[in-house]
């Protein structure tokens, strides 16, 4: 029985052990995907950003329209107008990458939340296991210790309830006679 405890708890270590290195390579494998949707939204963001600034700057006009524009204060109303575009569209990129940045962190957070449920549970298996242990062997020397002193108690309070036996007499009778 021992031996078979012995061989749960080994066995329950290694499937810890197992299961951990799984979250380990689960989050590792989370960590890359994550890094690498990331650098997919930053690529996304820095294309938008070079069109929208180049959409803007050709809302600026240039050569003699230009010198006109400004004279006539039109220039500065749509370079303010793309400044508070150029504003907008930061603060959108910036909302975007927080959003994703958040999901990933909710993400991990999750993982954990499971992975730390499971070394718990495992963790919780292996102590009782340990306990198991431990009851067996206090049971087993309990037990031993206890039929020993039960067997001493017994044998002394048989001797004393026992009454000296009568010597035999050689020439006595059996309790049969033989036949002739």
């Amino acid at each position: 029985m021992f031996k078979q405890l012995r061989q749960h708890l080994a066995h329950a270590q290694e499937t810890k052990q197992k299961r951990s290195a799984a979250f380990e390579f689960k989050r590792q494998r989370l960590v890359e995907d994550q890094g690498k949707e990331r650098q997919a939204l930053e690529e996304v963001q820095r294309k938008r950003w070079d069109t929208e600034t180049k959409e803007r700057s050709q809302r600026l006009s240039k050569g003699l329209l230009g010198i006109w524009h400004r004279f006539t204060g039109k220039y500065e109303k749509t370079k303010r107008q793309n400044e508070l575009d150029a504003l907008l569209a930061f603060q959108r990129d910036r909302s975007e990458k927080d959003e994703l940045i958040f999901k990933h962190i909710q993400q991990r957070q999750q993982l954990s939340l499971r992975q730390r449920s499971e070394i718990h549970t495992h963790e919780l298996e292996i102590e009782l296991l340990r306990q198991d242990i431990q009851n067996y062997r206090n049971l087993k020397s309990e037990k031993s210790g206890s039929l020993r002193e039960e067997y001493r108690k017994r044998s002394e309070q048989q001797e004393k309830e026992r009454k000296p036996r009568k010597k035999r007499d050689k020439n006595q009778n059996r309790g049969h006679e033989p036949e002739i």
